[in-house]
C-alpha cells in the first residue's frame, strides 16, 4: 500500500523542476531608466514576453510630505514603462538598463530568469535609502522592503505550485549622484549598511544569499563641469566608496562606467546631463549580464 502511494505522488510530481533565479535591479533614477521608447533605440523582441518582470507602474511611489508609501507592483513580463503620470520630464514610455540585461540572460542562460526593479529617482543613501534610519525620512528604503517582500512572497507561492525553487542571483545598484553634494563622506558607511541589510532582509525571507552577486554599476562624472573641482572631487569620494565595498564582498562587482557621456536634457536632447539616454541604457545592461555570467565561471 506504501509502495502504491509513493507511487502516486511520484506521478505527480513536475517532470521539469527547476532553480527559477530572481534579478533584483535598484538604485536611483538612471537604474529606473530614462531611455525613450520614441527616440528609436528601443525594439521590442520576441523573447521579451518570456522574460518575468515586476515594476511598479508608478515612478513616483513615495510622497515624501505625507509620509505615504504606494504599492502598485506586479509580476509581468519585460517591457518599456509607461509613465502616465506625466511626472517626467520627457515623454513617455520609457525604459531602463532592465531590458538589455534581462535579453542577454535570456540568451545565454535561458528562461529561468527574472527581473525585479525597484529604485526611486533623486534619492540619497543617506536619507531615503537609510536602512539604519529611525526618523521616517527613509521611505524609500522601507518601500524597498515592503515591496521585495510582496514581490517574492508572490513568485514563491507561484514556484512551488510548479515545483520550483526560487534563488536570488544578483542585486545590481545603480546611485551615488545624489549623496555627492552633501553626504560624501558617509557613503562607504552608507552603502556598507544598505548591502548588509539587503542581503540580511532576503535571509529573514528565507533566502540563502552566500552566492547572490551584488554589481555596482557607477555613475559617470562627465556630466560634471571640469572646472567644478569641489563637485569632482566629492564625486570621487563616493565612486571610491563604492569600490571599497564591492572589493569587500565575497561576489562584489564594481562596473565603471565613465565612459558613457550619453545624457538627456529636459527637453529630451542628448546633452551633458545627469540623466543617461537610451544607447547607454543598453550598454549597462548588456555590462550586467556579462559580468554576471562571467561571475558564475570566476573562482573564488
Amino acid at each position: 500500500m506504501i509502495k502504491f502511494i509513493l507511487f502516486c505522488w511520484f506521478l505527480y510530481l513536475p517532470l521539469h523542476a527547476e532553480i527559477v533565479n530572481v534579478h533584483i535591479m535598484s538604485g536611483q533614477s538612471n537604474m529606473m531608466g530614462h531611455g525613450k521608447f520614441s527616440d528609436g533605440s528601443y525594439k521590442p523582441q520576441s523573447i521579451d514576453a518570456k522574460i518575468g518582470y515586476y515594476y511598479d507602474i508608478n515612478f513616483h511611489f513615495v510622497n515624501q510630505s505625507s509620509k505615504t508609501i504606494v504599492n502598485s507592483g506586479s509580476w509581468k513580463t519585460l517591457d518599456v514603462y509607461n509613465n502616465s503620470s506625466g511626472s517626467m520630464l520627457y515623454k513617455s514610455p520609457h525604459f531602463g538598463s532592465e531590458i538589455s540585461f534581462g535579453r542577454q540572460l535570456y540568451q545565454k542562460l535561458g528562461s529561468n530568469h527574472v527581473i525585479l526593479k525597484i529604485g526611486q529617482g533623486g534619492t540619497s543613501l543617506a536619507v531615503d535609502w537609510n536602512s539604519r534610519s529611525s526618523d521616517g525620512t527613509n521611505l524609500t528604503w522601507l518601500r524597498w522592503v515592503k515591496q521585495v517582500t510582496l514581490a517574492l512572497n508572490q513568485l514563491v507561492a507561484k514556484e512551488t505550485l510548479n515545483g520550483n525553487t526560487v534563488n536570488i542571483a544578483s542585486i545590481s545598484w545603480i546611485q551615488g549622484e545624489s549623496d555627492v553634494k552633501s553626504h560624501s563622506n558617509q557613503y562607504e558607511t552608507n552603502f556598507t549598511h544598505l548591502v548588509v541589510d539587503m542581503f540580511s532582509h532576503l535571509q529573514k525571507l528565507g533566502f540563502d544569499t552566500r552566492k547572490t552577486r551584488f554589481m555596482n554599476g557607477s555613475f559617470s562624472t562627465n556630466n560634471i563641469v571640469s572646472t567644478d573641482t569641489v563637485k569632482l572631487a566629492k564625486a570621487l569620494v563616493v565612486q571610491t566608496a563604492q569600490k571599497k565595498v564591492m572589493a569587500s564582498l565575497n561576489h562584489g562587482y564594481y562596473i565603471d562606467n565613465s565612459d558613457l557621456t550619453d545624457y538627456l536634457d529636459t527637453k529630451g536632447g542628448v546633452d551633458n546631463n545627469i540623466h543617461w539616454a537610451g544607447p547607454s541604457h543598453f550598454i549597462i545592461g548588456e555590462r550586467f549580464a556579462s559580468t554576471y555570467i562571467a561571475s558564475l565561471v570566476a573562482k573564488h
